[in-house]
């Protein structure tokens, strides 16, 4: 019997998938139940806690074998967390070949991976799928991010106010005009942050620090989701 999930934040539809023991997570979001839900979160790697998530019944597979033998079967799965940030200077220019510690935390233990960033800055990595937070440290300049997987909002025209704002104010926040707490409330640091975007990556000679439909398209266009 099909089942109702209420998305938390920090979750996505990998992650949700997981939970209830399918190895796709394309069988749940392509699945007719949830048609609203697709057309309202055409990324389903970015939800807001609230959303409903139909949960269709399991599907099962039958294989014939021979008895009196030892058989083994392995699993598929398709549900992944992939972590990838762009790193760049305060002048926009990517922090290339720069070498950085990703520690994580995961069934309890303690991970350190080390690595390159490649050309165009980017650190990219496969986690577990129970890895909420993690902290990406560089070796020099000698910077450190705390990043939490999953938590960023959809910034989708469907969006509502809050819900715009939330999404707005991490994307700000990451894209290096900080706006401080994410918490959904268009106050000075935020309007200030806005102001700024729109001066220096949008171009605007007479910026207005309003949450217009076109700033928030190019907040979308600029951080890539």
């Amino acid at each position: 019997m099909a089942r109702t999930h209420t998305v938390r934040q920090g979750e996505y539809l990998a992650r949700i998938a997981e939970v209830y023991g399918f190895s796709d997570w394309k069988y749940i979001y392509e699945h007719p139940l949830n048609e609203a839900l697709r057309a309202k979160r055409p990324r389903p790697d970015v939800l807001f806690p609230g959303d409903l998530v139909q949960i269709p019944d399991t599907r099962t597979r039958t294989f014939q074998v021979a008895t009196n033998q030892r058989h083994r079967f392995q699993l598929q799965s398709s549900n992944r967390n992939r972590l990838t940030v762009f790193l760049k200077d305060d002048r926009g220019e990517a922090l290339s070949k720069v070498g950085y510690t990703l520690n994580y935390r995961s069934r309890g233990e303690d991970f350190a991976v080390e690595g390159t960033t490649n050309s165009d800055g980017k650190v990219e990595h496969d986690l577990p799928l129970d890895v909420e937070c993690a902290s990406l440290k560089l070796t020099r300049p000698h910077l450190s991010w705390e990043l939490h997987i999953g938590h960023l909002d959809p910034a989708d025209p469907s969006a509502g106010d809050t819900e715009r704002i939330t999404a707005v104010q991490a994307r700000l926040n990451n894209l290096g005009f900080p706006c401080g707490r994410v918490d959904g409330v268009v106050g000075p640091r935020t309007r200030a942050a806005l102001k700024e975007f729109q001066r220096k990556s949008m171009k605007l000679s007479e910026p207005s620090a309003e949450l217009d439909d076109a700033t928030c398209a190019a907040l979308i266009d600029h951080y890539g989701c």
